[in-house]
């Protein structure tokens, strides 16, 4: 299997995704509910939380995932970006709860434009019992594109009406913490610096840092310096990504600001760059912008 190595950005893997995926690794799964409806099965395990809480982050990844399929096989033969993700949690599951055992995301497209393709998202947690409770809601625009020799072909996807079917291997499976296991790094909390390496377990088809996957140092970013301002453990509850353009060399790069702090809530603007892939002027690309709401709770 040929994957994509960080001295090679330029192309995407010609088999996607390859062995060792974050896709594969979160062990999601996926089943068609209808012509433009879908649905994703994210188990909840200790390694996707952070202070006992669900981490935004494979929220973020199977979200984006499972939307840009629903997408992609709605607009078809035509592709997509996402060009905007929201995610709004009301009351993340944590591994504690034996009663919650996964986290249901239901996607629909609400409009399937000539250019934009908008679609809404219902996250709850389930499990044993039939313990049900609301999560959060999500929010997703993408952007319509021609399709190009060595697009992914969505088509071929095997998700079947009532069937459930994932990606995952039989040795898939994240060996320690979500944020660890993608490569995060916090170097510089006060200022929101974190840093990600554009390796082949977090590209996407396009060969670019899967667009959950740049959510999701955004909100670490987020997290690192309100952290600086808010007493206790921190964490995202409310996040809008706008994604401006594609991270394929890396380090991809935070900076984040603290804009505004109101009781144990605060308020961070995020932007993610690639330093491999300068602009026109030289200076390091804008991969993301985002908004996000960190909460402190005081231990």
């Amino acid at each position: 299997m040929s994957v994509q190595t960080p001295e090679d950005p330029s192309t995407a893997p010609s088999s996607y995704p390859p062995e060792r995926h974050v896709v594969r690794d979160l062990r999601f799964e996926l089943e068609d509910t209808g012509p433009d409806a879908a649905r994703a099965h994210l188990p909840i395990r200790p390694e996707l939380c952070r202070d006992g809480v669900l981490d935004p982050g494979p929220l973020l990844v199977v979200t984006d995932v499972l939307a840009g399929l629903l997408v992609g096989r709605v607009i078809a033969p035509d592709w997509m970006a996402t060009a905007q993700l929201a995610l709004h949690l009301v009351d993340p599951p944590g591994a504690d709860d034996p009663a919650l055992t996964d986290v249901v995301v239901d996607a629909a497209v609400r409009r399937a434009g000539r250019t934009t393709i908008v679609v809404e998202a219902r996250l709850s947690a389930t499990g044993s019992g039939g313990a049900d409770r609301a999560v959060g809601e999500a929010g997703l625009t993408f952007a319509r594109l021609p399709r190009r020799e060595g697009n992914l072909d969505i088509g071929d996807t095997p998700v079947a009406y009532g069937q459930r079917f994932s990606m995952a291997l039989p040795d898939s499976g994240l060996d320690g913490p979500y944020r660890d296991e993608i490569g995060v790094r916090v170097v510089a909390p006060e200022q929101g610096v974190v840093e990600l390496d554009a390796v082949p377990f977090v590209r996407n088809s396009f060969g670019a840092v899967n667009g959950g996957v740049v959510a999701s140092i955004a909100a670490e970013a987020a997290v690192a310096v309100a952290g600086t301002v808010l007493d206790g453990a921190v964490r995202a509850v409310d996040l809008t990504a706008s994604y401006l353009s594609q991270g394929k060399v890396g380090p991809l790069r935070t900076s984040a600001s603290v804009r505004r702090v109101d009781g144990p809530v605060a308020l961070v603007r995020v932007e993610v760059l690639d330093p491999g892939l300068p602009d026109e002027d030289g200076r390091p690309r804008v991969v993301v912008v985002a908004h996000v709401h960190c909460v402190g709770t005081p231990t």
